[in-house]
């Protein structure tokens, strides 16, 4: 799925997306060395921080910089709930905001762990090349310079070592099986 996240595209991604579930608020905490602003793009700079809303179901992370933030997405959530005609998602938004207006209060706001970093990291890695990859295990028969003769799903390992046994007994020269982790698109 294709977004765009940028200047009015963001805004409305964030109202729409504050109206869905609520998030977990980091505040204007410190990001990772590629953390930006969704809304306009750029880098924080120096002092590295950013407000950081995450959702934990989907897995979604959402940057934004100490001048988008207050002046826009804030603003349009206030407006979106003025407007919002279903209590559901006027109540989700409402608790969403009241998360995001605490700004002040230091024990409401966490600074994210390691673990947190790491993953906001992965996130930001796989947004910038717009794919989502996970790894499958495959049998691959190599011969011994290396050069992959065939591949074979994890399932099919019998078929891989007698495909090393055919090439050897017809005096190919040597061959082998490893195990090899590849790219699964998904």
């Amino acid at each position: 799925m294709s977004r765009d996240l940028r200047w009015g595209g963001a805004v409305r991604y964030f109202v729409k997306r504050m109206a869905e579930t609520v998030f977990t608020y980091y505040g204007f905490a410190v990001t990772t060395r590629n953390g930006h602003c969704c809304r306009c793009g750029r880098f924080p700079g120096v002092r590295q921080r950013l407000h950081i809303l995450v959702d934990e179901t989907k897995q979604e992370l959402l940057e934004y910089g100490i001048d988008c933030w207050p002046l826009n997405m804030l603003p349009a959530l206030q407006k979106a709930i003025q407007e919002e005609r279903d209590e559901e998602r006027k109540k989700v938004m409402q608790a969403n905001f009241a998360r995001f207006s605490r700004l002040n209060d230091a024990e409401t706001i966490s600074e994210p762990d390691g673990k947190t970093l790491r993953w906001m990291e992965l996130q930001r890695e796989r947004s910038m090349t717009g794919l989502t990859t996970t790894n499958k295990v495959v049998w691959t028969v190599k011969a011994t310079n290396f050069k992959i003769v065939g591949t074979f799903d994890y399932t099919e390992k019998a078929e891989a070592e007698a495909l090393v046994s055919k090439l050897m007994s017809e005096g190919k020269g040597e061959h082998f099986v490893s195990k090899e982790k590849v790219p699964m698109l998904s």
